[in-house]
Order: structure tokens, then sequence, then C-alpha cells
């Protein structure tokens, strides 16, 4: 078979797909052309995002490739960013186009499948190194935890005190420097003391730790309700005013500092977004759902007792009706009002989440300008929502306008 190799020639990708480790480089593409080499020829090259992000996981772009006269391959170099994946893949895919110079791109579908020039998909494995430490940490904890022995002294790491005495040691020390860590120091020792009663991890395989923690986060959580109940109630506030400022900022404080330490130390946003809807699911379904229970259990075993009483004070309540059994009430007030500006200010958060994914590749974090407006428009609707519902509390609403 005699091929003629006095023409342009073809151009391809030598593989159709290439993998690439976090951490070990940019990765190479190898283009390459075939069935003539007279001549200089070239081909437009892009990126196009898969599972892997142009903004996050490499350095998205374009270029052309261009092969001189005599010239077999050119190796087109794209940065891959070492972005902390652990579990899985990440794909971007390179795509060949508008060759010059006389040369075509290989046609997949004319037989030749074992070699689709006109793209190559690029996939992003996991850095081996990191998932070997990590499997070797979770297997060290394991180990710790289940009581099958600790791992040897050159690879130990401390996860966990061992003993009460060394975390109320630890929670009395003071590691600072600076008098204004001084006296933060000294304000968070009492709860520092509290907290370090709690079970070591190490005892009973972490389940004495976790209930302990869980009963002493409801302890605290309500006797910051009850101190800023009271303290609504010495400034003449509403109870649903007091419960949407004081309360709501006494419970939602830590977790939005336990937000801001999961965002600065975790890669992704999943942790810190995570913690916000966990803890609004424990603030409603448990903050509110245990009480609501108990309430209504007491009320449905105790009601008749107080019969009279109760009717007395919703006989004047629009749903009230003289043939309803008696049982916990918790009459809606100004709620569905609430939840509807509550409702458009999340709408707003959400909108602004999506546009930054869009425009950056990311939720928190970047650029200084950007981020700090939108962590002002995010401040700003908090304080529409706390203006509007108490407004409406008091009886102003944008129907009724300024005047109660």
């Amino acid at each position: 078979t005699i091929i003629d190799d006095d023409g342009p020639g073809e151009i391809f990708f030598a593989l159709p797909e290439v993998e690439v480790y976090e951490g070990s480089g940019p990765v190479r593409l190898s283009v390459e052309r075939t069935r003539g080499i007279r001549g200089v020829v070239g081909a437009t090259w892009r990126t196009q995002a898969g599972s892997a992000s142009g903004k996050r996981n490499f350095t998205a772009g374009s270029g052309r490739v261009q092969l001189e006269s005599g010239v077999l391959r050119q190796i087109i170099t794209i940065d891959v960013a070492d972005s902390g994946i652990y579990d899985g893949q990440l794909d971007f895919t390179v795509v060949l186009s508008q060759p010059t110079g006389g040369a075509s791109l290989v046609d997949s579908a004319a037989g030749r499948e074992s070699r689709p020039s006109t793209s190559c998909v690029v996939r992003i494995l996991p850095n081996p190194n990191r998932v070997a430490m990590i499997e070797q940490l979770v297997a060290e904890m394991e180990d710790g935890l289940e009581g099958t022995g600790p791992p040897p002294d050159s690879q130990r790491m401390e996860l966990a005190s061992d003993s009460w005495g060394a975390q109320i040691a630890e929670a009395a020390t003071f590691q600072g420097s600076s008098i204004v860590e001084l006296l933060l120091f000294l304000i968070s020792v009492p709860w520092q003391l509290l907290a370090a009663l709690v079970p070591p991890p190490a005892k009973g395989g972490g389940w004495f730790c976790f209930i302990f923690s869980l009963v002493l986060i409801g302890m605290l959580t309500a006797l910051i309700g009850d101190l800023a109940s009271q303290m609504g109630c010495c400034m003449g506030l509403l109870p649903s005013v007091t419960a949407i400022t004081f309360v709501a900022l006494g419970t939602s404080m830590p977790d939005m500092f336990a937000s801001k330490q999961a965002a600065e130390s975790e890669l992704f946003a999943d942790a810190s977004i995570v913690n916000v809807t966990g803890s609004n699911s424990v603030n409603v379904f448990l903050g509110l759902g245990l009480p609501w229970m108990c309430a209504a259990l007491y009320w449905t075993w105790y009601g008749t007792e107080a019969e009279d009483a109760w009717r007395a004070r919703y006989r004047e309540e629009p749903w009230y009706s003289e043939d309803m059994a008696v049982g916990f009430a918790v009459p809606a007030g100004d709620l569905g009002y609430s939840v509807a500006v509550f409702s458009c200010c999340a709408l707003v958060c959400i909108g602004v989440l999506v546009a930054r994914r869009q425009v950056y590749g990311y939720e928190l974090g970047g650029p200084a300008a950007p981020k700090r407006l939108s962590a002002l428009l995010f401040i700003c609707l908090w304080f529409v929502y706390i203006a509007a519902s108490a407004l409406s509390s008091y009886g102003v609403t944008l129907q009724s306008g300024l005047t109660p």
C-alpha cells in the first residue's frame, strides 16, 4: 500500500481520553497529524467544562495549535488545580475545530472509532497521596474508638482527649498573647469549663459524648431563650418581636461562627451551608417540635382541669367555637405575613448564590469587592425581614401604610 504524504494531512488527538492526578502538574495533550506532512497546518482548540469547573478545577481557555512543515506532533498544556477531591473523579473536554493550511480533522465516523480526533476527555483523579492519608486517618480513628489498639507511635495522631482532666486543663489554659485575647478567654472560661464536662470521645465509642452534647446544647438553648425573652419583656417588646430578634440572635450566632469556621477551613462551601440548614432544622424540628409535643400531651391528659380558663382566654379569637375540644393552641397571629417576607428575602439570597456560581464559579469567597457587597446585601435582607415583621406585629403593614 502506498500512502501519499505530500499533502497537509489530517489533524487529531493522539488519545481520546487522558487521566491526570490532582497535584501532579498540568495535563499534556498530544495533537498529531497523519496522511501528509507538507505545509504549515493548525487548528483551534478550546475547553468544555463537564463535571469539572473551569474556574475551580482547571484553567479554562482556548488557542491555536500549529504544526510546521514536516512536524507530526505538538503538545497542548492545560493547568489542573489541586482542588482537594477525595472520592470519584471530574472531567472536562478539549475540542479541536477550524483546521487551517489545507488540513482536515479526522472524522471519527469514517471508520476511525479508535481515534476520535476532534475531542479528548480529560479525567481528573484524586491525589493518591491525599487519599492514602485520609484512609490512614480513618483507620486510626476506627482503631482508637473500637479499642483495637493504638497505631504505631510514629504514625499516631492525637484525635481526642482521653480523660475529663485533660479536657478541663485544656479549657482552663490560656494560650494567647494579647490583652484582647486574654479578655475573650476570661469571658469564655465558664462556657469552656461547662463544655469540658462532656465525656471524652474515646469513652463508649463516642456515644456518651454525642448524647451529652445534645443535652448540653438543649439546656444552653433553653437558657439563652429564657434570658432573651426576659430582656424583651423588660424592654416592652411583643413576644413575636423578641423571638425574631434577641432569641433568634442568641440561638443562631453560634451557628454563624461555626459556619464561618467551616467556610474558612473547608475547600468547598458545602460544610458551611449544611451547618446552617442543619442547625435550622434542629431549631425547628427539635426546638419547636419537642416543646409543642410535650404541651400537646399535657393538654390532652390534663386539659379538662383548666377548661374554664382555656375557654375564657380564647373565646374572643375568630377561630374559637364553643363545641371545640380543649387542647394546646398556638394562634398564628402574623405568621403568614412574616413567612411571606422571609420567603421573598430567601429567594433573593438564593438568587445571589446562583448568580455567584455562574459568574465566579463558587458561592463563598472570591474578590474582595463582590464578596463584601454580597455580605452587605445579606445583612440588609435580615434587617428588611426584622423591620417588616416587627412593623406587622405592631399593626403596620405595606397595605395599611405607616399608620397603625
